[in-house]
Formats: C-alpha cells, sequence, structure tokens
C-alpha cells in the first residue's frame, strides 16, 4: 500500500506540472465562478488589407469579429517573405476588436506574407484565432512614378476617371454624376516618392483645393492611391 500510494502522488505531481493550466473563463460575462462550465472562446479574426504602404514601411491591420469586451487578448502577425511566414510580431490594440502594428524595415519592391492572430490573455494556443493569408509589395525605390502615372485611368464601375498628361497637369471628373470630360476640373500634379499632390481647379473656376494623396499601388495596369482629404481609397485601371 504505501509503495501505491507514493506512485499516486509521483503521478499527481507529474500531471500538474505537465500541463499549462487554462484560464477559468465562463461563456456569457468572461468572469469565472457560479458552476458554470469553464470554457475558452476562440477568437475569430479577419486579416485585413495592408496600409501606409512605402518603400521600406508597412501598416498591417486586423479585426476579431466575435470581440467582448470582457476579454483581454493578445494580438499580432505571422509574416514572411512567403507563405511559410516565418516570424512574428505582437499588435497595438485599437478598440472594438481592431487592432495593427507598424511595420517598418521592410525591402522596396518586395512581397511580404501575413496572417493576423488573437488570442484571449493567458489562454492556450491552441485557442488562438488566425485570419487569411495576405499580401502586399512595398513600393520599388527606384521606380519613376511621375512617367508610370501619364495616361488616362478610370474605375471598374466607370465611375470616376483621372488622366495625367506629361506637363504636370490632369483632370478629373465622375460620368456617375452625370459630368463628362469637357466639364472636368483641371489640376496640376507633383509627385515625390509616393506622396502625390494634386492642386485641382474646381469646375466653377473659382476655387483652388489642394489634395495630398498617398500611393500604394502604381503599375502599368493599376493606380491605387488614397486621398486625405476626400477620404477615399482609389482603385483604378488604364485607359488603353
Amino acid at each position: 500500500m504505501k509503495k501505491l500510494a507514493i506512485i499516486l502522488i509521483m503521478a499527481a505531481t507529474l500531471f500538474a506540472t505537465g500541463c499549462k493550466k487554462l484560464p477559468e473563463f465562463t461563456s456569457g460575462n468572461g468572469s469565472s465562478g457560479g458552476g458554470d462550465t469553464p470554457t475558452v472562446v476562440t477568437p475569430t479574426v479577419t486579416t485585413v488589407e495592408a496600409t501606409e504602404i512605402t518603400e521600406t514601411f508597412a501598416m498591417l491591420n486586423g479585426v476579431i469579429t466575435n470581440y467582448d469586451a470582457n476579454y483581454t487578448y493578445e494580438t499580432g502577425f505571422y509574416f514572411g517573405t512567403t507563405e511559410a511566414l516565418d516570424s512574428f510580431i505582437s499588435a497595438d490594440d485599437f478598440g472594438h476588436g481592431a487592432f495593427g502594428t507598424k511595420f517598418a524595415g521592410l525591402t522596396a519592391n518586395t512581397t511580404y506574407y501575413y496572417k493576423a492572430y488573437a488570442i484571449i490573455s493567458g489562454a492556450s494556443y491552441e485557442n488562438a484565432g488566425y485570419g487569411e493569408v495576405m499580401s502586399f509589395t512595398t513600393l520599388g525605390g527606384n521606380q519613376n512614378y511621375s512617367e508610370l502615372i501619364v495616361g488616362r485611368w478610370k474605375t471598374s464601375d466607370g465611375g470616376h476617371y483621372e488622366v495625367y498628361n506629361t506637363d504636370g497637369t490632369g483632370k478629373l471628373w465622375d460620368p456617375a454624376d452625370d459630368v463628362q470630360e469637357e466639364e472636368a476640373d483641371t489640376f496640376e500634379w507633383t509627385i515625390e516618392g509616393n506622396h502625390m499632390t494634386q492642386i485641382i481647379h474646381l469646375y466653377d473656376g473659382q476655387s483652388v483645393v489642394p489634395q495630398y494623396c498617398n500611393i500604394i499601388e502604381l503599375s502599368e495596369t493599376t493606380f491605387r492611391y488614397n486621398n486625405d482629404g476626400r477620404r477615399t481609397q482609389y482603385e483604378l485601371t488604364r485607359v488603353e
């Protein structure tokens, strides 16, 4: 009997030290006790498109879609230059389930893959939630955007057009608002790095409005940029 008791004690000690104890969260209000069955909620996570992309920087974004304010979450991103995603970085909590991180020190003209993750603080990583793998390409350090942008561009639905001329002038108009090219607002444009400025002359001829934009992607066929003033992202394709 004495030998059996020693074996049982050793087994109990090994079990206690070899297993990670999960937090006693309960469904409903995130508190423990009360006789409820302890549970750990697995976050549902969505990877969101990267923003503010430059030659060496990007903002990674994610969101917890089943966010519960009663819990505290640990969030971050797995990333790499292949879909193996061999590194990770923690993220800042932006509130209401949104989170993100500033991803700096990148290499120009390079594709990076990433996915968001979230876990309730203290839980086992078996209970982590993961978003889908997405990618972005940093801007080319030696790309001459001032030459590449020249031409005619439109949105996929044909609701917005822009024209960039070699002399630094241009036009923009929205056929969806019953405005045609001959009635278009004209502008002067300049590009420094991935920052574009449009000095727009409104059609009434009385106003000049500067617009500051950040180019996200610019290739022979695709032009995407954020317009800070209008808080709008434009996605355009080249018109032949």
